[in-house]
Order: C-alpha cells, then sequence, then structure tokens
C-alpha cells in the first residue's frame, strides 16, 4: 500500500510539472502570458534578428535538456523544408546555455536550422517566453503576430498568411493597465513571517517600494530571484528603498525554504490565490512596480533586477569636477532667460542635457523623438537643456520655437562648450541627477534604459554608491 501511494505521489507531481511547463496552445495566445498580438518586438536592434526581417521568423524558445524542448526540435526539423519555401526561417533560442553548449546541442539533435545561445535568458524574456517550450512567429516588419505553443497545421497557415503581408499589421492600443503616475492599487496581506503588511503605510514610509513578482517554477523568475536577493543585501535602512517578494506558490513550505536565506527587510508576500496579481494585472513572472512614497506608480511591467540594481549602484561623476568647465555656462537663453547651467541642472530632480545641431537631419530627428519620448511617458518632470552649435543660429531658433520645445535652448556656434565637455559629434547627451551627479553619458539614445532611470530620479532616489566601483557608462 505504501508503494502505491508513493507511487500515485509521483504520478501527480509529474502531472503538476508537465501542465506548468506546457505552452499554451494555438488560439489560446492572449491567455498566456505573453506579449500581444502584433505587439513591436524590441529586439529588431539585435544583431541576431536584424538578419531575419523581411523574413517570417519561427523561434522555439527552449531548454536544453527539456524533453518537452526537443520534441517541438524534432518536429519543427521536419516541417522545415515546407516553412522555408513558403518564406519562413526557423531559429532555435537556447535560454542559460552559451554558444558552444548550444552549437553541440544542434549538433546533436541533428538540426539544420540554426541555434542561437541565450546565456542570462534576456532575448527569451524579451520575445515574451514565460513557458518552457514556447513558440514565437514574428512577422516580416518585425512584430509579434503569435507565441504559444506548437501545432504544424496552424503554424503553416499563419506562415504563409505573414509572408504575404504587404505592410506592417495595425498596433493595438492596448498599452500596460497602468502607467507612471498612476494611483497604485492598495493592498494588505500577511507576510510569510506572518506580519501585517499594506501597501499604502509601506510606501508612504520610504522613498520607493519595489512589488516584484515572481514564480518558483518560472527559470526567468529563479534567475531574477538571485539577483533579487544580491540587491538585498546592498541597501541599507538609511536607503529609504523596501522590497517586496510576491510568489504565487502554493506550498508554503517551499516558500519559506526558498526564501530562508533572504534579507530579513524584504517582505515575502504569499499569492497562492493570485489576490495581488490580479489587482495589478501582472501577465506573467517576472514583472513587478515600482511605487512612490506619494503612492504613486513609478514604473510598471517586466524589468530587469539587475538594471534597477546598476541604478543603486551608481555613483554618478561629479559635474564640478569630470564637467567642471562644461557647466560652468552662464549666459542668456534663446528665450532671453538668465541660465547659470551648473545651478540650473542641480535644483532639478532630473535634467537632460543634449548636444545638437537643428540644422542637421538626424539631429533634428533624436531630439523631436526625446520630447515626443518624454511625453509619452510622463516624463514631463525632468527638465531639458539643449546646446545647440549650428551655424545658422537663427534658423535654428525659429525651428525650436515652431516645435515648442518645452527646454531652454543655449546657441554655441563654435563649439566651445562641446569641446569643453570633450566630445565632438552631435547629437550627444548627459543625464544629471538632483545634486549634479550625472547618471549616464554618451552618444546612444538608450530611450528605455533612460525612462527607468529617470522615473526613479523623479521619484527621489538619488545616485549614491552601494559598491566601491561603479559601472563604466561612459
Amino acid at each position: 500500500m505504501k508503494l502505491l501511494r508513493l507511487l500515485t505521489s509521483l504520478i501527480l507531481l509529474i502531472s503538476t510539472l508537465l501542465i506548468a511547463c506546457t505552452p499554451a496552445p494555438v488560439g489560446d495566445s492572449q491567455k498566456a502570458d505573453v506579449p500581444k498580438t502584433s505587439e513591436k518586438a524590441a529586439f529588431n536592434k539585435d544583431a541576431v534578428f536584424k538578419e531575419h526581417l523581411g523574413k517570417v521568423l519561427v523561434v522555439e524558445v527552449g531548454q536544453i535538456g527539456c524533453r518537452l524542448s526537443g520534441i517541438y526540435l524534432s518536429r519543427l526539423e521536419a516541417i522545415y523544408p515546407d516553412l522555408k519555401r513558403l518564406g519562413a526561417e526557423i531559429l532555435r533560442l537556447s535560454i542559460f546555455a552559451d554558444e558552444n553548449k548550444s552549437e553541440a546541442y544542434r549538433v546533436r539533435t541533428k538540426t539544420t536550422f540554426k541555434h542561437q545561445s541565450d546565456p542570462k535568458g534576456e532575448i527569451g524574456q524579451v520575445l515574451g517566453a514565460r513557458l518552457i517550450p514556447t513558440m514565437v512567429v514574428i512577422g516580416r516588419f518585425g512584430y509579434i503576430r503569435y507565441a504559444g505553443g506548437l501545432k504544424e497545421a496552424e503554424l503553416e497557415t499563419l506562415v504563409k498568411e505573414l509572408a504575404a503581408e504587404k505592410k506592417p499589421p495595425k498596433e493595438i492600443a492596448t498599452g500596460p493597465p497602468f502607467k507612471t503616475g498612476d494611483d497604485a492599487p492598495d493592498f494588505s496581506a500577511k507576510t510569510l513571517k506572518g506580519e501585517d503588511f499594506n501597501l499604502k503605510k509601506t510606501a508612504a514610509a520610504n522613498r520607493i517600494t519595489l512589488i516584484f513578482y515572481n514564480a518558483l517554477w518560472c527559470p526567468f523568475s529563479r534567475q531574477a530571484l538571485e539577483q533579487f536577493g544580491e540587491m538585498a543585501m546592498e541597501i541599507g535602512e538609511e536607503d529609504g528603498i523596501k522590497l517586496v517578494l510576491v510568489n504565487q506558490e502554493v506550498d508554503a513550505e517551499k516558500l519559506k525554504e526558498a526564501f530562508e536565506l533572504l534579507d530579513e527587510d524584504v517582505d515575502v508576500i504569499p499569492d497562492a490565490g493570485g489576490k495581488v496579481k490580479k489587482l495589478y494585472k501582472f501577465e506573467g513572472a517576472p514583472c513587478g512596480a515600482v511605487v512612490g512614497s506619494d503612492g504613486k506608480i513609478v514604473h510598471y511591467g517586466h524589468f530587469k533586477v539587475n538594471e534597477f540594481r546598476k541604478f543603486l549602484q551608481l555613483e554618478g561623476e561629479d559635474t564640478e569636477s569630470a564637467f567642471k568647465d562644461m557647466f560652468a555656462f552662464e549666459g542668456r537663453t534663446m528665450n532671453d532667460e538668465d541660465l547659470e547651467m551648473l545651478k540650473f541642472v542641480k535644483g532639478e530632480k532630473a535634467a537632460i542635457v543634449i548636444f545638437a545641431a537643428a540644422e542637421e537631419d538626424i539631429d533634428r530627428m533624436c531630439v523631436e523623438e526625446i520630447f515626443e519620448w518624454l511625453k509619452d511617458n510622463k516624463l514631463e518632470g525632468a527638465a531639458v537643456v539643449i546646446i545647440d552649435e549650428s551655424e545658422d543660429a537663427k534658423a535654428a531658433e525659429k525651428y525650436y520655437k515652431d516645435k515648442k520645445f518645452s527646454a531652454k535652448v543655449i546657441f554655441d556656434k563654435n563649439g566651445e562648450i562641446k569641446k569643453k565637455a570633450g566630445f565632438e559629434d552631435t547629437p550627444y547627451y548627459f543625464i544629471v541627477s538632483p545634486g549634479g551627479k550625472i547618471a549616464i553619458k554618451g552618444d546612444e539614445q538608450e530611450l528605455e534604459k533612460w525612462s527607468f532611470y529617470i522615473k526613479l530620479l523623479l521619484a527621489g532616489l538619488p545616485l549614491k554608491p552601494y559598491v566601491e566601483e561603479s559601472p563604466n557608462w561612459g
């Protein structure tokens, strides 16, 4: 009888694991924790995917050693010639595997399509793969058109339709359920230690509160949890940052075992019934929300824990030392206002200093994109200074006035200020925190990273070192 009960328990356990690891069937992609149909693929800038633009790309996000993932590979290999004739390519994305392991696995499985390694699981996360394996189909114009399970007939039909597309699909105006500035839904719960927790009270007592939603069965969550634990040890009480870990695990003992080594200041909230998940409309794990002391959403959705850690570790270069000459500017702006630049940027929660030339097409495009991005992300609280070196200052002035940008514009025809900053080409950017610390500088317009950092700065989180050496943002 004991043996029978043991076998029954094993069968139930295996069944549960298989259900948890099986992706949504075709037609159920809206229910799966994946990007919505027609969502723009965020990885188009990645060289791995650039070569496939213009073709339909079928991606199998899998893991070496996963039995079901291996079955998917065999089935894809069988239909590969047909898909290729229809104008599609197949790519296997091996998460948590390096190039050598990925290539060795391709040889071992005798698959003829390309295998791409994803050592940290970052590309898979961008693709929205919350289950392993997941099939992702990307159309000719770089839009995610499907994510879910594998059914060969439906896949071939979809590929045929996408290969015939003449123009990009219309964007679905769904957007995230919460935006920066929205009220964070309040909730009360018992922590894993049995203590009372209330979000509103917790938020009011801290500069920011980070709600991190995760699941122990998810490989991306497990990886992020390690980073979360390391980050928790780097934060001191005086920093005003509260970490809240919400987990959907049903087994309380498993939760306690998983988080017994976690920093004691982290509040772990079991969410077996999905109360917090439903309240915040989290679409899979890992994801979360950053809440300010005023109870407003600072950031919502999927984000990398390590990006948050980098911000906390970022000491920043001092404008009064590294860029003293550049920020020493005192004079009149385009609108005939007095401006002491160092004093101005120090007094702002976040400031963006843009070096540009309005007479250059690429510079105008970049400046316009920044202001559109500020508006779309509700980041108008960030101050903007534009230092323009156009030869024709009058034409540049007309351009800025016509555009009605909310910015302080300085003309630097001979590029004297730029020379003091130590770079040659425009556009060039500086993001400055309160007190004059430079968070980011460079010629790369990385709006996604900027957005996250500026949100934290506007929420009142200052730059200060938590480790001896800061990342090199130069």
